[in-house]
């Protein structure tokens, strides 16, 4: 019976977050349910109810069954009441503040929750052009190529508000208000074209041994064309889902910033163990934006690790494919002769050849011979061990914009005129940051519909796992070769 009891409980805790109209039906499940626990002793009622606290369901979906159980009978309201301590974790896991004297941890964490939903129910779900586009904004809100070191410590946050993109609840930017002093200023009304109800909070780095709060930030909600409303605090939950970590990879196009050039010279020197656990920033970076971090401590990213050492096991077999192919006529007829910027005509149309050469070999299509049979498995393989974790289309995707670096063209350019090869870690570390960013959103998202009774989740991420979207996205710097060849 005990068993049975706990299947019915935790069955009607999910149907607790679908939508309302089923309102009758629930309350039909509730009655037989609390029928089936009064028949029990109240110790074993209370183990029973207590074990919804535990369930594997969202804090929210809890409270909701729970409230709707005590709300079935006297004897229900009491049983649920008793489990003070259960509601005080629940609190705990919701909001960071105490409730106040006097006041019971469920009617405290009710209260605050259902202002939460109340609050949920005025916000307008983003479209997956508005998702890609706040993070595409927060990455690049500010110089974080400089302001933050190359440890991934910085919490970036995303929730929406009813206010977003605004000066106050009441007061909308306008062109003109005298406001205008940041690159990133935007219009109200333009913003939310772009961003919907998006907004987004960065941080600073933090070293890794640096003792971090318990809690988030808590995100207080302002409410539009309501000034003297009390905030609305999100749940802390909630944050945490929105929350990313990132570091200056995060920002545009770093291949001039040479952040890893350092830490890769002495991965070939002295392997990959050198280069684990917690290092002086100066020690493994010598980037001169990075100077004002040199006397951080900071831990390099896994992904960075990975990419350097595939990128050294992969240097001789990557030669051998690519510098022919660089080398070839196609290339060095888009070039021409003389000197030429990595931002002018000559050097795109030679990036598109090579491009072009590479989808050959890898689609099979090249003309026979040794370089045709090897080239497209070797850069296949590649692209499988320094990409990992991404979509196949997305990898291929990031390796043709890593092409120019693997090549040598970039290094040829007439400024400045280093290789750094390296910098394909930039290029997979600012990918998996930015990805990561993008499913924040996708989380926030997923909480707002729970909130409005909708429990199909976060929404789905494969609209962005190719194409122009992902380029886009991650910052592929070839976006326009790379989108036409795949």
């Amino acid at each position: 019976r005990f068993s049975t009891c706990m299947e019915e409980s935790c069955s009607i805790a999910s149907t607790l977050t679908v939508s309302r109209p089923c309102m009758e039906e629930i309350a039909v499940s509730e009655s037989m349910l609390a029928s089936t626990l009064l028949d029990l002793p109240p110790d074993l009622t209370r183990s029973i109810i207590a074990c919804l606290f535990n369930a594997q369901l969202s804090p929210l979906a809890i409270a909701r069954a729970l409230s709707l159980l005590a709300s079935s009978c006297h004897r229900m309201n009491i049983e649920v009441s008793s489990l003070d301590v259960h509601w005080k974790g629940l609190a705990a896991a919701c909001f960071s503040d105490v409730p106040p004297d006097g006041t019971s941890h469920r009617s405290w964490v009710c209260a605050l929750l259902g202002r939460w939903l109340d609050y949920a129910a005025k916000l307008e779900l983003p479209t997956n052009e508005q998702m890609v586009a706040v993070v595409l904004r927060s990455a690049s809100a500010h110089s974080y190529y400089k302001h933050l070191d190359i440890g991934r410590s910085a919490r970036f946050g995303f929730h929406m508000s009813t206010a977003a993109g605004m000066r106050d609840t009441m007061t909308e930017y306008v062109r003109g208000d005298g406001t205008e002093f940041h690159y990133t200023w935007t219009p109200t009304a333009e913003y939310r074209l772009k961003f919907g109800q998006l907004a987004y909070t960065d941080d600073s780095s933090h070293a890794p041994d640096e003792p971090l709060p318990t809690h988030l930030r808590p995100v207080r909600l302002r409410q539009r064309g309501e000034p003297t409303a009390e905030p609305v605090v999100m749940p802390q939950y909630i944050v945490a889902a929105g929350t990313s970590l990132c570091s200056t990879a995060v920002h545009f196009d770093g291949r001039e910033h040479l952040h890893y050039k350092k830490a890769f010279e002495k991965l070939q020197a002295e392997g990959r163990s050198s280069l684990k656990g917690v290092h002086y920033e100066g020690d493994v970076c010598d980037s001169s934006l990075q100077s004002r971090h040199f006397r951080s401590r900071v831990v390099l990213p896994p992904r960075v690790l990975d990419t350097l050492e595939a990128l050294e096991r992969w240097q001789e077999p990557l030669g051998q494919v690519l510098l022919p192919l660089a080398a070839g006529t196609e290339v060095q007829a888009a070039l021409g002769q003389g000197r030429y910027s990595r931002y002018g005509e000559k050097y795109e149309n030679a990036i598109a050849a090579l491009c072009a050469r590479v989808c050959e070999l890898m689609q099979g299509s090249a003309p026979g011979g040794d370089l045709s049979e090897r080239g497209g498995e070797v850069l296949q393989r590649f692209s499988d061990e320094c990409f990992a974790g991404f979509h196949q289309k997305a990898r291929f995707h990031l390796l043709l914009a890593a092409l120019p670096l693997l090549s040598g063209i970039y290094a040829t350019c007439s400024w400045p005129g280093e290789d750094d090869r390296a910098a394909v870690a930039e290029l997979a570390e600012r990918a998996t940051e930015r990805w990561d960013m993008l499913a924040a959103v996708s989380r926030i998202v997923g909480h707002v519909k729970e909130a409005q009774g909708d429990v199909s989740g976060p929404p789905d991420l494969s609209f962005a796992q190719s194409g122009r979207t992902f380029c886009n996205l991650v910052g592929c710097p070839c976006v326009e070769h790379t989108c036409g060849t795949i």
